[in-house]
């Protein structure tokens, strides 16, 4: 079974696609216009937002992705935003979700060595190997 360790922020993410013939790294960024100053309510509703508007991009992506099981890291509250907009707007998608940490500071390195650590132990608790 293939894993992805999704790192990710609000305007920014990685795939790190986890296999057993190694890594495969995507990076996603938003590319649409963005407002200088947005203030909810004032300026538009958040459905409008810029980060609204990533997050539908990045699920999009994520729909035709092969990993059953994700680890949803990143800085701030970026990941915690996403996970909130995936169990609200696709909730098939939410399901693949099987952690979700805090990361920051850290390379990408050191980001795929905690998903392959993160997705072992997982799998020694279920007695899968």
């Amino acid at each position: 079974m293939s894993s992805l360790v999704v790192w990710i922020d609000t305007h920014q993410a990685k795939l790190f696609h986890l296999t057993s013939n190694g890594v495969q790294i995507e990076f996603l960024e938003d590319s649409g216009p963005t407002h200088l100053k947005e203030t909810w309510g004032r300026n538009h509703r958040w459905d409008e937002t810029d980060e609204r508007r990533f997050f539908q991009g990045v699920a999009e992506h994520l729909k035709h992705h092969p990993a059953q099981e994700w680890l949803l890291v990143g800085p701030g509250i970026g990941r915690l935003h996403f996970e909130k907009y995936l169990k609200r707007h696709c909730p098939l998608l939410a399901q693949k979700i099987m952690g979700c940490e805090v990361s920051e500071g850290i390379d990408d390195k050191a980001l795929v060595e905690r998903g392959q650590s993160f997705f072992r132990h997982r799998q020694i608790y279920q007695g899968i190997i």
